[in-house]
């Protein structure tokens, strides 16, 4: 090699463009995976609850449940929760034990997956 010649490693250049290339590839097939709508719930913070009916409102669609400690989100309390499922209120009574997700979203907080534990 002369002075003042500067040489190119060009298989270096080639094999970094193709480990860049594969990166992209990768992220592109990641990336993708990110774009899928889900489930309107999933879109809002959601929590496990558990807790006793109380009373079951059919007319504004809502129960009063005492509910028990929602670790990160609420103390235990006795409140009124919406319930957007005509069915799921419908087989509610008082004294039933629940478990069912809390879902807080912009318009309000209520519950979905309401499921009636079997009595001990």
């Amino acid at each position: 090699m002369r002075a003042g010649h500067v040489t190119s490693d060009r298989s270096g250049s080639r094999s970094n463009l193709q480990i860049f290339c594969a990166l992209l590839l990768i992220c592109g097939v990641l990336l993708s995976g990110c774009n899928k709508s889900a489930p309107t719930a999933s879109k809002f913070p959601t929590y496990k609850m558990r807790g006793t009916i109380v009373a079951v409102h059919a007319d504004d669609k809502s129960a009063s449940i005492d509910a028990e400690a929602i670790p990160g989100f609420m103390d235990a309390m006795t409140m009124e929760y919406t319930i957007r499922d005509s069915a799921a209120l419908s087989n509610l009574k008082p004294k039933d034990k629940i478990s069912a997700d809390l879902i807080v979203a912009p318009d309000g907080a209520y519950i979905q997956n309401i499921k009636i534990e079997p009595a001990k």
